[in-house]
């Protein structure tokens, strides 16, 4: 595992005094240019980050936990954050969160941050847009520990956090079936995401194992909003073969599916049943004709930040458990 090289590294390599690096990293005109320049390009060579930390906490322990998601404003999210900072709290932790608005570039700027903060770890959901992992990588160059909830990188060997999202897909697929339903579209996230790639399989697995006909995933390649869901709803009751079910990853577009069905004289559950991801409060309320697919934040959110803990305080332990929750219908 590569170690933060520090000011006095550069400084024993380059044979020039460590406060005359230190002036130089921080731009300082007290330092020649040329020897400014040796230093940085040194110093960037070789992946220095400022640590903060150091700056601002001398002598004391790291005690900041970095908390990564896409969208703050997504109940799931929301109340992951929560429990986080709640458990955080007991434990002396401060927990710093970032969002990354689905930006694949937000959330390398985020990690380079985080690095140079030098947090004691870091919990984090990925955007819909990562599709690469090196920016993640990062982190054990610098020996912060990553766990990965929910949207997780397969490829990266750290601990992770999911739900069944294979199986309860599947499971709705049947039942609905079992209801008479045989024309089922799943909306849903690009399958270059772990968890909508877990969904979308399972929905894949039942339509085959069940024989139906009808086969239809609809990708949201703009995001999850109540505009994509109107634009969803009117793209696939334009054709001459209707859903008579609806499974969609997401509660936001949901209300915009259920905003255009309504516009368009589609009864709710009689023409068409829906079952979204997420039981939003407000929405259950203004639609109970909805099924929903609880997933069990708490227990995911008390599970990564045990995991985050554990690593912490073990960083040479190689463990990288993934934990699979099962997700409910209601």
């Amino acid at each position: 595992m590569t170690e933060r090289i520090t000011i006095k590294d550069i400084s024993k390599k380059l044979k020039i005094h460590h406060s005359t690096v230190s002036r130089a990293l921080r731009n300082s005109p007290q330092v020649k240019e040329e020897t400014k320049k040796r230093i940085v390009k040194y110093a960037k060579k070789h992946g220095y980050k400022v640590n903060m930390n150091a700056l601002k906490l001398r002598g004391t322990v790291k005690n900041v936990i970095a908390v990564i998601v896409p969208n703050i404003n997504h109940d799931f999210f929301a109340n992951i954050i929560s429990v986080i900072t709640d458990m955080a709290y007991s434990k002396d932790y401060i927990v710093s969160v970032f969002q990354t608005n689905e930006s694949i570039e937000l959330e390398k700027k985020v990690l380079d941050s985080v690095i140079h903060n030098n947090v004691a770890g870091v919990i984090a959901s990925v955007s819909m847009q990562t599709t690469t992992s090196d920016h993640y990588k990062n982190l054990k160059k610098y020996n912060i520990p990553l766990i990965m909830f929910d949207r997780v990188i397969d490829s990266i060997d750290v601990p992770k956090v999911e739900t069944d999202n294979y199986d309860i897909v599947a499971k709705v697929v049947k039942d609905l079936f079992q209801k008479g339903r045989d024309r089922i579209v799943h909306i849903s996230g690009s399958d270059k995401i772990s968890v909508f790639r877990n969904r979308i399989n399972g929905y894949q697995y039942m339509i085959k194992k069940l024989g139906i006909p009808y086969n239809n995933n609809y990708i949201a390649d703009n995001g999850f909003t109540i505009e994509e869901g109107k634009l969803a709803a009117k793209r696939l009751f334009e054709n001459k073969i209707q859903p008579n079910a609806i499974i969609c990853d997401s509660h936001l577009m949901v209300i915009g599916v259920f905003s255009q069905l309504k516009e368009m004289k589609i009864s709710v559950p009689d023409d068409v049943s829906i079952i979204s991801f997420g039981n939003n409060p407000s929405l259950s309320a203004l639609t109970p004709e909805i099924t929903y697919i609880v997933q069990p934040v708490t227990e995911i959110a008390i599970a990564s930040f045990d995991l985050l803990i554990e690593k912490i305080k073990q960083p040479d332990q190689s463990s990288n458990d993934k934990i699979i929750f099962k997700a409910m219908l209601n």
